[in-house]
C-alpha cells in the first residue's frame, strides 16, 4: 500500500501547479480535430506541451494491481452502504434537501 500512496505525494508541487497540466490539455486552442492524435496518451507532468515520462512506479504492475484492488474494495463497500441506506431510508419520511 506504500507504494501506492508514493503515486499520489506531492513532487515539489502546489495543488495548482499539480492541476495545470491537465487544465491545460483540456483546454489548450492549439490541440484540435486535426492533431488531437498527437497528444493522445502522453504523459504531461507540466503544463504548456512539455511531454514527460512516468515514473518507474506508475509502470509498476504490482502497484496497479494494489491500486486496482483498492478501487474495487471501495467500491463494493460504498455500493453496500448505498443499497442499505436506500433500504432503510425507503421507511422513513422523505423531505427535500
Amino acid at each position: 500500500m506504500g507504494k501506492v500512496l508514493k503515486l499520489f505525494a506531492p513532487r515539489n508541487m502546489t495543488l495548482a501547479e499539480g492541476a495545470e497540466a491537465s487544465l491545460w490539455a483540456a483546454t489548450c486552442p492549439d490541440i484540435n480535430v486535426s492533431n488531437w492524435h498527437e497528444y493522445q496518451g502522453n504523459y504531461y507532468a507540466h503544463a504548456y506541451g512539455k511531454s514527460g515520462s512516468e515514473s518507474e512506479l506508475a509502470k509498476d504492475i504490482e502497484v496497479a494491481r494494489n491500486y486496482w484492488n483498492l478501487c474495487s474494495t471501495l467500491r463494493r463497500k460504498l455500493l453496500a452502504r448505498s443499497c442499505l441506506e436506500r433500504r432503510f431510508s425507503s421507511n422513513l419520511p422523505h423531505r427535500d434537501l
